[in-house]
């Protein structure tokens, strides 16, 4: 009797090809997304302390000069001019800390009202001084309801020489005519930054209100020595005024279907919506799976 062997060498290589897709795809959802979350609820604010938790990383927050958490939100009153007014400081740099000059991609999402509109004042502003002028912000990332000269919103990043100038010299941004208002309103803003393809895009509501195609500045020059809501890295600048409901800091270019989704769903959303990227070593896990996943084999949805 003829005995007949069977190959398992195809087997074999679709159990390797799937294995390495697999891997893949977790590597890359754990490489991109929700990196930091601040929804000032009770059970995240140390009162006494003056501090608040980082929901999803460590990156936790400290309040400074009349800053206060109420019903939820970060109350910021205005007032005083750059880090003299009532702001928080998110952990910037260090084990657990943002380290935005880590990052290639960005995005930054906001639920807050403001009751002024004060020129200038910050959601948020991210990085480090100028050398060359102290009082002057250097390599920063931030975003303002006003801009003077340009009424409306602006998304703005600085890459400078920091011994020699300041910020708003190697200045770019996206920007609108449009305003956060009317005041004491809550509004959702987005601030998408994409490294990758050299795009700025800012979001206001789930619509996409201003757009930067020919960017040249990088995350990877910032400096990671602030991480500040409410205030400016400019001493001239004023303090926020208004209330900041949820902030959240991301690795990813959020998408416009995610913006939109998001805004629907509101801020406190214990689910919110974290688009898969799309990197290549997704599409090659997608591609090298595929024969052997159509074989009864399931896909597993985040």
């Amino acid at each position: 009797m003829r005995s007949t062997r069977v190959s398992t060498k195809g087997t074999r290589v679709l159990s390797v090809v799937m294995a390495t897709a697999a891997l893949a795809i977790v590597s890359a959802s754990a490489d991109a997304g929700l990196r930091h979350r601040y929804s000032f609820n009770d059970g995240a604010f140390d009162e006494p302390a003056g501090t608040f938790e980082d929901l999803v990383g460590n990156a936790d927050g400290l309040l400074y000069n009349g800053a206060s958490i109420t019903d939820g939100e970060l109350i910021l009153p205005g007032g005083a001019f750059g880090v003299d007014g009532a702001h928080a400081r998110l952990l910037a740099n260090g084990g657990g800390g943002i380290n935005i000059s880590g990052y290639t991609n960005a995005t930054f999402e906001i639920w807050g009202s403001t009751s002024e509109l004060q020129l200038w004042q910050r959601y948020f502003d991210f990085g480090g001084r100028s050398n060359a002028a102290p009082v002057n912000g250097g390599n920063t990332i931030w975003v303002t309801p006003n801009a003077a000269g340009d009424p409306g919103m602006r998304f703005s990043i600085s890459n400078v020489n920091l011994n020699t100038q300041s910020g708003f010299d190697g200045e770019q941004w996206a920007d609108t005519i449009l305003l956060p208002t009317p005041l004491n309103t809550e509004r959702h803003i987005v601030a998408a930054f994409d490294g990758e393809n050299d795009v700025m895009r800012l979001y206001l509501d789930g619509a996409l209100v201003g757009e930067n195609t020919a960017v040249t500045n990088i995350l990877e020059l910032l400096q990671d020595d602030y991480a500040l809501l409410g205030a400016s890295l400019y001493d001239g600048d004023p303090g926020f005024a208004g209330s900041i409901n949820e902030f959240r800091v991301y690795d990813m270019v959020m998408t416009p279907a995610a913006v939109l989704s998001n805004f629907a769903d509101g801020p406190n959303d214990p689910h919110p919506l974290v688009p898969e990227p799309g990197s290549a070593a997704l599409a090659a896990a997608a591609a090298g799976c595929l024969a052997g996943c159509r074989r009864g084999r399931k896909f597993v949805r985040r």
